[in-house]
């Protein structure tokens, strides 16, 4: 008996496996201060799940992802769950009347919902402190994101050929 063949799990895979990798984001690995430049996994999961089976991610589930950001990382409430439904509109909208994206379509969504979470997350603070705030490590922090994501994608991947294995529908 696999897990994936249980049709609960299969459905809730996506969004427990974002849940897992949000939390993942949040612990402490780096040292003290650097906090601010940890790669952005949890956003990089959202997003493949969004684009390869975002009937499974229902609007209210990314926006609780979304708000479980905000709670997590200290970021001004509602701005995660806007980011995130901003995201799943996008890629809607991008992935229409698409039935396969390859891995570079997928790795270019990928970064264009990673750059548009972080103006989103980043817009009150640019706003109130535009002439002294250093841009460094919000450039670093999408560079290590965009960096790290391919392994990311192979990794879901793996994931998502085990789900289509055992899928029912």
């Amino acid at each position: 008996m696999n897990l994936f063949s249980n049709n609960n799990f299969h459905n809730f895979f996506p969004f427990i496996a974002t849940f897992m990798y949000f939390i993942f984001m949040s612990l402490p690995l780096l040292p003290s201060g650097m906090g601010e430049i940890t790669p952005m996994i949890g956003v990089i999961v959202l997003a493949y799940w969004l684009i390869y089976l975002g009937h499974l991610m229902p609007f209210y589930a990314v926006f609780s992802l979304g708000l479980l950001f905000d709670v997590l990382t200290g970021t001004i409430f509602g701005l995660g769950g806007f980011a995130a439904i901003i995201s799943k509109l996008i890629i809607i909208q991008l992935t229409k009347q698409k039935y396969k994206t390859s891995a570079i379509q997928t790795f270019l969504l990928i970064i264009l919902i990673l750059i548009l979470w972080n103006l989103i997350i980043a817009f009150p603070i640019i706003i109130m402190n535009f002439k002294t705030l250093n841009y460094l490590p919000l450039l670093f922090q999408i560079l290590c994101s965009i960096t790290l994501s391919p392994l990311l994608i192979i990794i879901l991947n793996f994931f998502l050929r085990k789900m289509e294995r055992y899928s029912y529908d």
